[in-house]
C-alpha cells in the first residue's frame, strides 16, 4: 500500500519504474504520461506536485511523441460534451458528499474551450434538475473546466438556500463564473462545505 500526496496515481506507478531502473516501453510510458496529463490538467491543477512534474519530465525521454502537442489533442479529443448525453456527462465524474445533514453531488467535465458547453447548457441544466428529482441529493452541480483558460463555470440545481449563498459571480440564476478555479477537491469543495455549514437543512 502506497499513500502519497501526488496529483496522479500514474505518478506513483512511473516512480516505481524509475526506482527499479525499469525503462518503460514507449506505449507504457505514454499511458502513464496520459494519466498524469489528465489528472493534473497537464500540470496546471492546484493538485499538481513537484513529484508529478519530475516524473512527467522523466517520461518524456521514453515516449515517441511531443507531449505538449499530444496534451492539446488529448483534451480536444476527450470532450465528453461532444460525445455523451447530459446524463452520461453528469455521471461520468460525479462525487457525492454529506455535510451538516445535506447531501450534494459535484460533477466535473474538462473542455478545451467553452463552445460546446454553451450549446448544451439548457440540456445539462435539465439533467441536473432530473437528477435532483430522482436522487436523495439536496443540491447538484456541474463544474465545466476550460483547460485553455484555467477557469470554470458552475451549473447548479436543487436547494435554493445553497444556490443563493454561492458567492461566485452569477452569470445567470443557476450559473456561476469561477475564474481561476479548476480543482473540485481543493478549490470548489471547501467553498461549498462552508456554505453547507451556514445554511440549515
Amino acid at each position: 500500500f502506497i499513500n502519497d500526496i501526488v496529483g496522479s496515481t500514474c505518478t506513483m506507478v512511473a516512480r516505481l519504474f524509475r526506482q527499479h531502473a525499469i525503462m518503460p516501453e514507449p506505449s507504457i510510458a505514454l499511458c502513464m504520461a496520459s494519466g498524469i496529463i489528465s489528472d493534473t490538467l497537464f500540470l496546471q491543477s492546484p493538485t499538481t506536485t513537484e513529484v508529478d512534474r519530475d516524473i512527467l519530465a522523466w517520461l518524456r525521454h521514453y515516449v515517441t511523441v511531443d507531449l505538449d502537442a499530444y496534451a492539446r489533442d488529448f483534451f480536444a479529443e476527450g470532450s465528453t460534451l461532444s460525445i455523451s448525453s447530459p446524463e452520461e456527462i453528469l455521471a461520468s465524474d460525479r462525487k457525492t458528499y454529506k455535510e451538516n445533514d445535506w447531501i450534494i453531488s459535484i460533477s466535473q467535465a474538462e473542455e478545451l474551450g467553452m463552445e460546446r458547453f454553451w450549446e448544451r447548457k439548457d440540456d445539462l441544466f435539465q439533467a441536473l434538475e432530473d437528477h435532483i428529482q430522482s436522487s436523495q441529493d439536496d443540491f447538484a452541480c456541474l463544474m465545466i473546466t476550460d483547460i485553455s483558460t484555467q477557469s470554470s463555470y458552475l451549473l447548479t440545481a436543487g436547494e435554493p438556500n445553497i444556490i443563493e449563498n454561492i458567492d461566485y459571480p452569477a452569470v445567470e440564476r443557476h450559473l456561476f463564473d469561477l475564474p481561476g478555479i479548476v480543482s473540485r477537491k481543493k478549490q470548489l469543495l471547501p467553498q461549498l462545505m462552508w456554505i453547507l455549514n451556514r445554511v440549515h437543512s
